[in-house]
């Protein structure tokens, strides 16, 4: 008993042995693709360093609560694929994003394939240049904003970061501009020899209400 408690508590070592499971079900599985996984878990290295480990446990422990509720099957009452809860936590998507780039790294067999493809790319792509992150300044300060001011929308600064990137990755020097209270600000400068351009990112919503209805009105037909 002694031992057992020098090992941590008991969820620790719940989560302790599920680690080891799922990485021995991995190596009889066959491993993934290592440069891929190399990348993904480049770009969650650049979130995860600008957080506490004990915010982190606390982000991720909300995210496996969520989908523990949501999968939960109500006896007695017919399922419906057009009520069916959406999975990711709206409120935190960024913290929902790195939750599935840990599984597709540590758990691929677990992973939710519909809503890793829409994120884990474009973090693998973040991943693959992160040796760039560095020699950008304010690239930190959006990464604190992807995973605070906006937490539950993070697909515009992401993006903002990818575009950056591409400009350092061909040789530009990249400075992301802090935005100021007058008037509207490009999102970052760039510079390569002599050449000096402003960039202004944009990009759609996630999706519209109009998607939404018609995906919703697709589960309905799907159904039978």
């Amino acid at each position: 008993m002694g031992e057992a408690k020098n090992r941590g508590t008991a969820e620790q070592r719940r989560e302790e042995a599920r680690t080891r499971d799922l990485a021995a079900l991995k190596r009889f599985l066959g491993s993934g693709n290592p440069a891929v996984e190399s990348r993904i878990s480049a770009a969650r290295k650049l979130f995860l360093d600008r957080m506490s480990p004990d915010e982190w446990a606390a982000r991720r422990t909300a995210i496996v609560r969520t989908l523990r509720e949501k999968t939960v099957i109500h006896r007695g009452a017919e399922p419906s694929i057009a009520d069916a809860p959406v999975l990711r936590l709206q409120d935190d998507e960024i913290a929902w994003y790195l939750y599935l780039c840990e599984q597709a790294v540590d758990a691929p067999m677990c992973l939710e394939l519909a809503q890793s493809q829409r994120c884990v790319p474009f973090l693998a792509c973040i991943g693959a240049r992160a040796d760039l992150a560095d020699h950008i300044p304010g690239f930190a300060r959006k990464i604190d904003e992807a995973l605070s001011k906006y937490k539950a929308n993070p697909d515009g600064v992401l993006f903002e970061m990818l575009v950056a990137l591409a400009y350092a990755g061909k040789g530009w020097d990249v400075e992301f501009i802090e935005e100021s209270g007058a008037g509207r600000t490009p999102d970052f400068r760039a510079r390569r020899g002599e050449r000096e351009i402003y960039v202004e990112c944009k990009r759609h919503d996630r999706r519209t209400r109009y998607s939404e209805e018609e995906r919703q009105a697709f589960l309905v037909m799907w159904e039978p």
